[in-house]
C-alpha cells in the first residue's frame, strides 16, 4: 500500500476535525481513539492492527460504553462519531472504515490522522 503524503493526511485531519466540531462537544472523542490506536499498535502486522482498533472501539461501543468515562455527553459523542464520522460498519465478520477520507488507509495512516486531530483540538484550531 502507498502511503499518502503528511500534507494529505493532515488535510484529512482537518476534515475529520471540522466535521467532530459542526457536530459533537467532548473533547475526550479523540483521546479515547488514540489510546485505542495505541493499544493496538502493539498487533504485529498493519492489518491485524487495523482488526485490533476496530474491534476494540466496536466492542466498547457496543458493549461496554462506560469504559471511556465521561458523562451522558461524552459517550452519546463517541457514539455519534463512530457511527456517523468514521461509519464504522461489519462484513464478513470484520468491521470496516466507511468514511471516504478513511476507508483505504493504513493503519499507520490513520494513526496519523487522529494524532493531528487531537493537536487541532488542544490547540482550538
Amino acid at each position: 500500500m502507498i502511503m499518502k503524503d503528511k500534507k494529505e493526511l493532515i488535510d484529512i485531519s482537518k476534515n475529520i476535525y471540522k466535521a467532530f466540531r459542526e457536530n459533537l462537544k467532548s473533547e475526550t472523542v479523540f483521546s479515547t481513539i488514540l489510546k485505542f490506536l495505541i493499544t493496538a499498535k502493539k498487533s504485529c502486522n498493519d492489518e491485524e492492527k487495523l482488526d485490533k482498533f476496530l474491534n476494540t472501539i466496536m466492542l466498547c461501543r457496543q458493549k461496554n460504553i462506560d469504559i471511556i468515562g465521561g458523562n451522558n455527553r461524552a459517550k452519546n459523542d463517541f457514539i455519534y462519531f463512530i457511527d456517523n464520522i468514521l461509519e464504522i460498519k461489519r462484513f464478513n465478520n470484520k468491521y470496516k472504515i466507511m468514511n471516504k477520507e478513511l476507508e483505504n488507509l493504513s493503519f499507520d495512516e490513520i494513526h496519523y490522522i487522529f494524532g493531528w486531530c487531537h493537536r487541532l483540538l488542544k490547540s482550538k484550531y
